[in-house]
């Protein structure tokens, strides 16, 4: 009897114990709670806040260019050509920068607006909402990492973070969507038809199926596994051959998975007579067809690039055939894929 009563005693105080650390468990949550909240309270009181949003249009000048984009459906179209391949994720993160835009600080009894470069200012912002209702930002000269800002219908002066205006350094031609060729792997690619200064050649994909034979201990565990080989041949004037620099075929491989032009010239450039003609594209130096599988479709397709004359900058003109976009690819990628010679797959080094 007596043990019993000091059992219950002892539940007592376990109880007690437990109802005070929970007490203080939650003490403490709701005193950080309350810290946090008035943090966030004290952080949202001191904003400066230049822009809040929901952005349908934006231009901006940039000293070089004058841009107009504007918002439908979700998608951001080029005010002057809404057919202008433009890639989303530059007019997303500039809205992202603009439409909701905080000042780092406010400038009390500052310089000129001259002394900031906000007299004449390079860089200006115009945002326009679903309502028509519009903000202009000014953007002067750089301080460190951040830029001189004013709002167009007020003078004070505010500094900004410098990331607005790296996006405004873009032109269009920046932002354009870039054609690109199928992702192709060692796998998916069944021939590469090359055709260069030099000559023409098809490299073909060979797949051979191997058996071996897996001994054991006992006959009757005995196995056969099956490999597949690849060998590539070179198919040239008739005759075809069995590649023996493996190397160089790897190279080709590894530039053609990388392959990705550089810029592009003119979206349209295939109507432009002039262009074509200075660019070379209208008889190209290199061609370069590739067959591929389409797993996911089950088919067999193909792709072909054109390159043309060599610009200033080393970069060479190129287009895919079946696009009207003139574009640049590196030399270094072009001969890579396409520069070497049928006498160079033919021997081991």
């Amino acid at each position: 009897m007596k043990k019993r009563k000091q059992l219950i005693a002892l539940l007592g105080v376990l109880a007690v114990l437990c109802l005070l650390y929970f007490g203080a468990v939650s003490l403490n949550n709701g005193i950080a709670a309350k810290a946090q909240a008035e943090s966030e309270a004290q952080a949202q009181a001191s904003r400066i806040v230049l822009t809040d949003m929901d952005a349908a249009q934006i231009a901006y000048e940039n000293g070089t260019d004058q841009l107009s984009f504007y918002k439908q459906d979700d998608e951001w179209y080029y005010q002057a050509d809404k057919d202008f391949p433009l890639a989303q994720s530059y007019l997303t993160k500039l809205e992202g920068l603009c439409a909701q835009l905080d000042a780092v600080r406010a400038l009390d009894n500052g310089d000129t607006l001259a002394a900031y470069g906000l007299e004449n200012p390079k860089y200006r912002i115009t945002i326009t909402d679903k309502d028509q209702t519009q903000k202009q930002l000014l953007i002067g000269n750089a301080t460190n990492e951040q830029y001189y800002c004013k709002l167009a219908d007020d003078d004070t002066v505010y500094t900004i973070q410098g990331d607005l205006v790296e996006c405004l350094k873009y032109s269009v031609y920046d932002m354009i969507e870039l054609d690109t060729i199928p992702a192709v792997t060692s796998d998916t690619l069944q021939a590469l038809s090359i055709t260069n200064p030099q000559g023409s050649y098809t490299l073909k994909k060979v797949v051979t199926e191997k058996e071996a034979e897996v001994p054991a201990k006992d006959e009757s565990d005995a196995y056969t596994t099956t490999s597949q080989e690849v060998t590539w041949t070179l198919a040239d004037d008739g005759t075809e051959q069995t590649v023996q620099n493996t190397a160089l075929m790897d190279t080709v491989l590894t530039a053609l998975q990388s392959f990705k032009f550089s810029s592009c010239i003119d979206y349209k450039g295939a109507e432009n007579t002039t262009l074509m003609q200075e660019s070379g594209l209208d008889a190209p130096i290199y061609s370069i067809t590739l067959t591929y599988t389409d797993t996911a479709a089950s088919t067999e397709n193909q792709v072909t690039i054109y390159a043309g004359n060599t610009r200033a900058d080393e970069s060479v003109y190129a287009k895919l055939s079946s696009k009207t976009a003139v574009n640049t690819v590196s030399s270094d990628t072009l001969l890579a894929i396409a520069g070497a010679l049928t006498k160079d797959f033919l021997s081991k080094s």
